[in-house]
């Protein structure tokens, strides 16, 4: 197998993967990938890490394992936003520097993620479940734009994973948007303590106590 095949048929691959792959010396190996990158039939994406692929979503999740799509552009990938992020964001378990094109979000609960087909390559993406509790759980999408989403999540699989996630406050949130948005109230996630958290990370912290839900409600725009 040459590079020029082992780049169609894989989203990302390393120095060592190529080596296996054709056979050919280190030295010179590293010589032709640094010529294939200058003429534009490869991307270095970081040190040692190679594709052709000029969508980003292709290789996003291919670089940290585990990762997923989730954030703006799981909401994206569903077709929930018009909104397009500057940088593909990955849900990832630990804190790493970001890329040119994606952005490393390091996301409490590495589960409910599973495969999809995108440009003949598998990709992993959020279930719409997790994308709405990484949304919850963070500061990086207004709840507002999660109408749609709560809309579409199913309940009892959004109570199974809050469970897992063990977070009152982000329970809470989820209990208030499903009750507002889909007239359900869900009374297990009423995880009572004596905090107010905010219902949307992205605002002010200026709002009105929800008595039932325990919340600070900084966002009309639901």
């Amino acid at each position: 197998m040459d590079i020029e095949e082992l780049a169609e048929e894989t989203p990302v691959f390393n120095v060592n993967q190529a080596q296996r792959a054709t056979g050919l010396g280190r030295e010179y190996l590293r010589e032709k990938l640094s010529r294939m990158v200058r003429d534009g039939r490869l991307y270095r994406i970081e040190r040692g890490k190679y594709t052709a692929q000029d969508d980003p979503v292709v290789y996003a999740t291919h670089i940290e394992t585990p990762s997923y799509i989730s954030y703006w552009s799981g909401l994206s990938f569903f077709g929930l936003t018009p909104q397009q992020p500057a940088k593909i964001q990955v849900a990832t378990s630990r804190s790493r520097k970001d890329l040119e094109k994606i952005s490393f979000i390091k996301t409490p609960g590495m589960y409910g993620f599973r495969r999809e087909r995108y440009r003949d390559f598998e990709i992993t993406v959020a279930e719409r479940e997790k994308l709405l509790i990484d949304i919850l759980s963070t500061g990086k999408v207004p709840v507002e734009e999660t109408r749609e989403l709560v809309e579409e999540v199913d309940i009892g699989k959004t109570v199974e994973y809050l469970e897992r996630l063990g977070s009152k406050a982000v329970s809470r949130r989820a209990g208030y948007l499903l009750e507002k948005i889909r007239g359900e109230r869900v009374e297990e996630l009423r995880e009572q303590d004596r905090n107010y958290p905010l219902l949307d990370l992205t605002k002010t912290d200026k709002g009105e106590k929800h008595p039932y839900w325990r919340i600070k409600v900084n966002n009309d725009a639901i």
